[in-house]
């Protein structure tokens, strides 16, 4: 019984979240609302703020945009924001995140529909875009879910800030639904409590 509880666990922490058509280009309608600089990478993250696997994504953020010899970059994180709250929703989870990231622009994204519209169906989806828009990276930027450290993804993610070439420009994503709090679904999110 052990065994399979183990292997539950490391099947739920490497199977990838969805992901939606994502764009080779940030579309205007996203851009007016982002307000990318033209002299800079914007770096987008989007995130469920009650997400579990999230803390992971944002050690590894921090990992890579503060390295030494890291570019400066316009970073906003759309936190998924649903209009009709369920009753478990956590007010503060939003606000704890931002504390987080000062650095950021945070941005609550109204039933994730910004993030829907960048491709983006999983918390922890990170995008980076070049000044003139072009898309560098799309995707997640752990090893698995929950899972922090040195690891391909963030290195594709840290070389695409500086416009090196990356082994592949598209990575899954580890995270929980960015929309869990709408699946009609029977079976919980890792962001729903059991």
């Amino acid at each position: 019984m052990l065994g399979g509880g183990m292997a539950l666990l490391l099947h739920h922490g490497t199977t990838a979240g969805a992901v939606g058509a994502v764009a080779e280009r940030l579309p205007p309608a996203a851009a007016a609302i982002l307000e990318p600089s033209p002299e800079r990478p914007l770096v987008v993250l989007c995130a469920h703020p009650q997400c579990p696997c999230l803390p992971s994504t944002l050690v590894e953020l921090r990992r890579v945009l503060e390295a030494p010899d890291a570019p400066a970059v316009d970073l906003r994180v759309l936190t998924y924001a649903p209009t009709s709250p369920p009753a478990e929703w956590d007010p503060q989870a939003a606000k704890a995140l931002q504390e987080q990231l000062p650095e950021a622009r945070h941005l609550a994204d109204p039933d994730g529909a910004l993030a829907t519209r960048l491709g983006a169906a999983t918390s922890g989806h990170v995008f980076v875009f070049a000044p003139d828009g072009a898309l560098r990276f799309s995707g997640g930027i752990t090893a698995g879910r929950g899972h922090a450290g040195d690891n391909a993804a963030a290195r594709a993610f840290g070389k695409s800030l500086t416009s090196q070439p990356a082994d592949s420009a598209h990575r899954a994503v580890f995270g929980c639904p960015l929309r869990a709090d709408e699946d009609s679904s029977d079976e919980p999110s890792c962001c729903e409590s059991r």
